[in-house]
């Protein structure tokens, strides 16, 4: 039997082995620059042909993102407007077309349908010219010759007014298509006032609101939705000012050994990774669909409004047939709301179940996303400092939860490693690689609530390898969105590989690694269900929580226990093995469901070879 398990957290890393960071030592000491608060910084469309210039920039926060989709009529297409300022010149950029799939043109960017002072003489305050005055073919560098721009060869004469187009060096499909891109349209002005003013009317034509009140913006038909979202740069992007100029003052400071063991590093590095986010993104089948758009990252916010969308078009497809909006109605919102790639082909309603599901699986995984890649970006107060942490070290006290690796030589251990093997699938039971006891920051005082519930098991639940941060950080929750066969509530399993179904991994090296929890459930008295019950949102009266049972399940003689804070744990160890009086049921495996986050402590991690 295990030792009872420390409920304290400690802020600290676990202790780190000696002399493992003998040889970091040496390079501990780096030159870094010290910054004043900074303010953000609104990255200009990357598609503008004055954005290469770094006298270019958004001016205050003029700048907005429209879509509208309509499934019936095949709409699904994007506005961008901003007001840039570049020295005492203000221009006017807009850009529009379908949200299809963009490829950045590599031989030259999106050149204006009228001169500017990059690629022709300028005509300021004249956004309209006459055939007369169209400018002639330009010589374009192309960004994919050499850097240092020997020779002529990067350079194509192309005309100023063409989107895109095959440059005739590279392929069509690594040049810029026409029309993937959209039109555009780029007017200059000496006149602040005037180039608001042409701003601000084509907000109004194209969404009907003001933008004096966009705070309070309303959706009108046939109209454009302003729509949250935040460019790939921008994000990194700030603007440090002192006394109005751009200051960078560089100090020479002491990054400290990191404290953690190597195995614990390498889970930090994984689950913060900015390439591990994007792949287990690009796995997703329903990726494809919003990988592409050129709208940009989508805001907590409007993730939120698309949740809000969906639970409309749920609860159409539970109403009575011709009450409320149609289906094609509220599928088209949702659709404007979180812009998707459709290509050329019409937006498919959303009329059924089947494919409702995968669309709020979607923004729960986005969102979750968004939490971690929240953290990371947390602003700090600047300090003059001498020593700063390893920055493993500090996206580790970001998670405020103690992980401390386990040694295959304790028992608890030799508990979790059968565990695993005997309740794996027979034909592909993933292999463990490392394991941590898991302490969350209050979680355990909140689990105390329900120390008189009884018949308490110690349960799997599997995971995207991109949410594992975020689950880390905030616990299991039962989001108001979420939902599955058996209604809103927090899923586990008997069997490892029942778990490992819902495990997405990662690439690391020769072979894919995910991430799996083991949890320790109170579940007292257990109401038994054998069909699908999607509309439960908590257990019924008289029980304390819900099981489907399966065609399967590990053979109870064979189960151990732990003892976790003085309460006795069930640890299902046995081989699965039919059940008959269950053998009719709709679910192949067993399931166990709460409705309360509190109802549920994380206790260990593990990462797993798939």
């Amino acid at each position: 039997m295990a030792p009872k398990r420390k409920p304290q957290v400690q802020r600290e890393g676990p202790e780190k082995k000696k002399g493992r960071q003998a040889a970091q030592e040496e390079d501990s000491f780096r030159s870094t620059a010290e910054a004043p608060p900074t303010e953000k910084r609104i990255a200009v469309d990357p598609l503008c042909p004055l954005s290469c210039n770094p006298r270019t920039q958004v001016h205050e926060d003029y700048d907005c993102t429209l879509n509208q989709t309509n499934t019936g009529s095949n709409k699904n297409k994007f506005y961008i407007i901003q007001l840039l300022e570049e020295g005492d010149c203000f221009i006017f950029w807009n850009r529009w077309g379908r949200v299809v799939s963009t490829t950045h043109p590599p031989c030259a960017r999106i050149l204006p349908t009228y001169p500017c002072s990059t690629h022709g003489p300028c005509f300021p305050g004249s956004p309209q010219l006459t055939q007369a005055k169209r400018p002639q073919p330009l010589t374009v560098p192309c960004p994919t010759s050499d850097i240092q721009g020997r020779s002529a060869q990067g350079l194509h004469k192309r005309p100023a007014n063409i989107y895109g187009g095959h440059c005739g060096r590279h392929t069509s499909e690594s040049c810029c298509l026409p029309g993937e891109v959209g039109q555009s349209q780029l007017s200059r002005f000496m006149s602040l006032e005037d180039a608001q003013k042409d701003f601000e009317k084509k907000f109004r034509d194209k969404t009907k609101n003001s933008w004096a009140e966009r705070d309070h913006f309303v959706a009108h038909p046939s109209k454009y939705t302003l729509i949250e979202v935040q460019r790939e740069d921008e994000a990194q992007e700030a603007m440090v000012k002192v006394d109005g100029g751009p200051v960078r003052t560089f100090v020479v400071q002491q990054v400290q050994p990191c404290s953690l063991d190597a195995a614990t590093q390498k889970l930090i590095t994984n689950i913060f990774s900015k390439d591990m986010f994007k792949n287990a993104m690009a796995g997703l089948p329903w990726w494809r669909n919003v990988k592409k758009m050129p709208l940009g990252k989508l805001s907590k916010q409007q993730i939120s409004r698309g949740l809000e969308a969906l639970e409309a078009v749920e609860a159409a497809l539970k109403a009575p047939a011709g009450r409320g909006l149609s289906l094609e109605e509220l599928s088209s919102h949702f659709y404007t709301i979180i812009p998707h790639n459709f290509g050329r082909s019409q937006p498919p309603p959303i009329n059924s179940p089947e494919l409702l599901q995968p669309k709020k699986d979607m923004l729960l995984v986005l969102a979750d996303i968004e939490l971690a890649q929240t953290l990371q970006a947390a602003p700090e107060e600047t300090k003059k400092v001498e020593e700063v942490p390893h920055p493993l070290d500090r996206d580790y006290q970001l998670l405020k939860c103690q992980l401390q690796l386990l040694d295959p030589k304790v028992p608890e251990y030799k508990v979790i490693h059968p565990c695993l093997e005997k309740t794996g699938s027979k034909y592909s039971c993933p292999a463990l690689q490392h394991s941590w006891t898991v302490n969350r920051e209050g979680e355990g005082d909140q689990f105390q609530a329900h120390d008189k519930l009884g018949n308490r098991k110690l349960l799997w639940h599997g995971t995207n390898v991109a949410v594992v941060a975020a689950i880390l950080t905030s616990g299991l929750r039962i989001r108001p969105h979420s939902g599955g066969r058996v209604g809103k509530g927090i899923y586990f399993a008997s069997e490892n590989s029942k778990s490992d179904g819902y495990v997405t991994g990662m690439s690391c090296g020769a072979h894919d690694i995910g991430y799996m929890f083991l949890g320790e459930v109170a579940v007292r008295r257990e109401y038994r269900i054998t069909v699908y019950e999607p509309s439960l949102k908590q257990h019924p009266p008289g029980f304390d929580s819900v099981i489907t049972r399966g065609h399967t399940e590990p053979v109870p003689t064979q189960d151990t226990k732990l003892e976790l804070d003085g309460q006795q744990v069930v640890v299902p160890q046995g081989q699965p093995m039919p059940c008959p009086e269950f053998s009719s049921s709709s679910f192949f495996q067993s399931e166990y469901l709460i409705y309360q986050e509190s109802q549920c402590r994380l206790c260990y991690l593990l990462e797993v070879r798939l």
